[in-house]
């Protein structure tokens, strides 16, 4: 599910939330990874996200083009062992389009790619970078 709100100081929240399939659905988009967003003079641009657990690193895919890569940090203590997550900090004013998790050879394990049909559609806040 794609999402796209405008909040009152102008942050915008964007991502693909929900269960993170481990294996493809028939027409599915998503595989095994997540994503929220947010973008805004509140605090800096970042994408966050659970990935299966056999990613070693996740690479965002911008609307500009450009992928930035991140490695994968454990779950805390007690959660799910199969699980994964990513933080990474993006410049303004992109935002993700793309999102695939890797594993420590470089093969994707997880994928995730927004529609032309919802980028199209999103609220597009006014900010100055």
């Amino acid at each position: 599910m794609s999402v796209g709100t405008r909040h009152s100081l102008g942050s915008a929240g964007y991502g693909g939330a929900g269960y993170i399939h481990p294996s493809a659905a028939k027409g599915s988009r998503a595989v095994g990874i997540s994503f929220i967003a947010h973008r805004g003079p509140t605090l800096p641009d970042f994408v966050v996200g659970p990935v299966v657990a056999t990613a070693s690193e996740v690479e965002v895919t911008l609307s500009n083009g450009a992928t930035i890569r991140t490695p994968t940090m454990a779950p805390p203590r007690g959660l799910a062992s199969d699980i994964a997550f990513y933080v990474v900090q993006i410049p303004c004013p992109v935002w993700p389009v793309a999102v695939r998790g890797l594993d420590p050879s470089g093969r994707v394990v997880a994928h995730l790619k927004r529609p032309a049909s919802a980028l199209s559609r999103e609220p597009q806040p006014h900010l100055s970078c």
